[in-house]
């Protein structure tokens, strides 16, 4: 026997939206004074932009503003998702100051997108508990930073999530549209784009996704990675981005790439376990859903790949950037470069193993205690990247300071390698001093406001959630992922689902 689906809580979802609401304003009105704007990549971006605009409008189309016999270009090597909007401000006639804030608000805009998103995924009335936990992961992380920063990285995880949503949904053409503008946040994105969004297509029964999400994410991602690819033509005279290719800059030697890949998710300095936490535990458990239906039925291929899948989407990404000299951003808050596919992954990993969530969310739901508990714990480890925007500066200051090992990151040189790569390690993995407690602390009155914002929010979703799951489910009777196949929409997904599609 189903139970009925519960009624829609209007006054909670009205609530937690004006708190997190506030948490925009204050991130608009205070956070974005604060933001790392200046951020040396996005200052030559401006300047790159320039000497783009001056390629265009004389029609050079092959090695624009290329160095001979060097792999330097004066349009710099960023992806040309940076670029589109930045060339959009720089034909307003705007000066350099007022583009750098342009891009930075730009990122805010993304951030708040990819809320909207988050809630677009998770729409119906019993997905309400997976809805609180990705908007727990995305809040309770580096993202709030990206928000009021210059970087691209904000901007590129928003579109990564749009195709997943768009490949839940089933929207072709949304789909396609943001699959070319994702694959155009970061050259060695596209396979990733593709995954995330094949995982998200799929049904629970089925191993490939419906003919039309497959034609459409596979043509977007082919679609943006070839215009990525003409872009590098325009600058480099070559379909290879020549200056992220130069040898110097890669990791040398299995150790250090291994050190790299570690401490890319376990680092207390700058890791993913760290300025992610709700995300990593997130794809932790779906890993661990994944290898268990592995075990129990090897031959149902459609259970357990997908669990599996998405933890070695991500495993691969940060493979991938422990390759670079810089895995985590150079000098930078948390791990800037692993930002795009985070949120994506997260929403991913949630449907995949959504049984099982349902599940842990009912048998946490039953007792007070435990939606008290665990409330408690997410918002704890989250509590120092609600205040990032704030409190970013210190925390960098902390991660670069000299100690008595190595001197400060900003004294050591990649031209001296051996330094550089023990110092990067002895960094990267040191407690003292600690750029998260830092974080936690620091900022001043705005910062804690924002952090008890923030908290309040979470605290009202993860409730509501958990709870919900508590009313929903009769373990005797229905396993939580056993529901009517079509339930209501909730009113903070109808609100989002409307402001999507309009």
């Amino acid at each position: 026997m189903r139970h009925p689906v519960i009624t829609r809580p209007s006054r909670a979802a009205w609530i937690a939206g004006v708190i997190v609401s506030g948490y925009v304003v204050l991130l608009w009105t205070s956070g974005a004074r604060r933001g790392n704007i200046h951020t040396g990549d996005t200052d030559n971006l401006v300047l790159g932009t320039r000497a783009l605009d001056s390629c265009l409008r004389s029609r050079t189309w092959n090695a624009c503003g290329l160095h001979p016999g060097t792999r330097f270009t004066d349009v710099f090597p960023y992806p040309l998702l940076q670029y589109l909007p930045s060339l959009a401000f720089v034909r307003q006639g705007w000066n350099d100051a007022d583009i750098l804030g342009a891009l930075a608000r730009l990122n805010l805009f993304a951030f708040l997108a990819a809320l909207v998103l988050i809630a677009c995924a998770f729409p119906r009335v019993e997905q309400r508990h997976l809805r609180a936990l990705a908007l727990a992961a995305l809040i309770g992380s580096s993202a709030t930073f990206q928000s009021t920063a210059g970087f691209g990285e904000m901007l590129a995880a928003m579109f990564v999530l749009a195709v997943v949503v768009a490949a839940l949904r089933g929207n072709a053409a949304l789909l396609f549209f943001a699959a070319l503008l994702a694959c155009l946040g970061k050259e060695t994105l596209f396979p990733f784009v593709i995954g995330f969004g094949f995982l998200a297509g799929r049904s629970t029964t089925a191993l490939l996704p419906r003919a039309r999400v497959l034609v459409a994410l596979i043509g977007g991602a082919l679609a943006g990675a070839a215009v990525g690819f003409l872009f590098n033509v325009l600058r480099f005279g070559t379909p290879r981005n020549l200056l992220y290719l130069d040898p110097k800059l890669s990791t040398p030697g299995i150790r250090n790439k291994f050190s790299f890949f570690i401490g890319q998710w376990f680092s207390p300095s700058a890791g993913i376990f760290a300025f992610w936490p709700v995300a990593a535990l997130l794809l932790t458990f779906a890993g661990v859903v994944g290898v268990s239906r592995l075990i129990h039925a090897p031959r149902n291929l459609a259970r357990w790949v997908s669990p599996v899948a998405v933890v070695v989407l991500c495993a691969g990404f940060t493979a991938g950037l422990s390759a670079w000299f810089a895995p985590f951003g150079w000098i930078t808050y948390g791990p800037r470069l692993a930002v795009p596919v985070l949120p994506a992954a997260s929403v991913v990993a949630l449907h995949v193993a959504a049984d099982e969530f349902g599940r842990a969310a009912w048998w946490i739901g039953v007792r007070w205690w435990r939606i008290a508990l665990v409330a408690a714990s997410l918002i704890t480890i989250s509590w120092p990247q609600y205040g990032a925007p704030w409190s970013h500066v210190a925390a960098v200051n902390r991660l670069i300071a000299a100690d008595s090992t190595c001197p400060a990151m900003t004294a050591i040189s990649i031209d001296r390698p051996d330094e550089y790569y023990r110092c990067a390690k002895h960094i990267m993995w040191r407690f003292e001093p600690s750029p998260v407690l830092e974080a936690a602390t620091a900022g001043g009155k705005l910062a804690m406001l924002a952090r008890a914002t923030a908290a309040v929010f979470c605290t009202v979703v993860l409730v509501q959630g958990l709870r919900g799951s508590r009313m929903r489910y009769n373990p005797r009777s229905d396993p939580p992922g056993d529901a009517p196949s079509a339930p209501p929409l909730d009113d903070l997904g109808e609100k989002a689902l409307v402001a999507l599609e309009h």
